[in-house]
């Protein structure tokens, strides 16, 4: 999972510099890949806090705060085809984690 992470940031921040894709549409915070890429967060996290196990609460929590940084720095982030590419990157890490299944 956290090497996902790493790529997934690794393609977020490699794509700041690159605007010139911004103007090709679709993408950005809204697309349907940033939206269930937050769907996902919010289902894992529930899922990881149900568990109650300590560690259960900590990828929560670990999780929930990911999501609200990445949606930060999207927000910042000009490239609306990168930001689509990363939420979809990231979302099989979450998805295949065990303490959301």
């Amino acid at each position: 999972m956290k090497n996902r992470l790493i790529v997934a940031s690794f393609l977020l921040f490699t794509s700041l510099g690159c605007s010139g894709l911004a103007g090709l549409g679709g993408g950005g915070v809204d697309s349907a890949e940033c939206v269930e890429y937050f769907e996902v967060i919010e289902t894992c996290s529930r899922k990881a806090k149900a568990k109650g196990t300590p560690a259960g609460k900590a990828k929560a929590k670990a999780w929930r705060k990911s999501a609200k940084l990445s949606r930060e720095s999207f927000e910042k982030n000009p490239n609306a085809v990168a930001i689509a590419a990363s939420c979809e990157a990231m979302i099989p890490a979450i998805r295949d984690d065990a303490d959301c299944n």
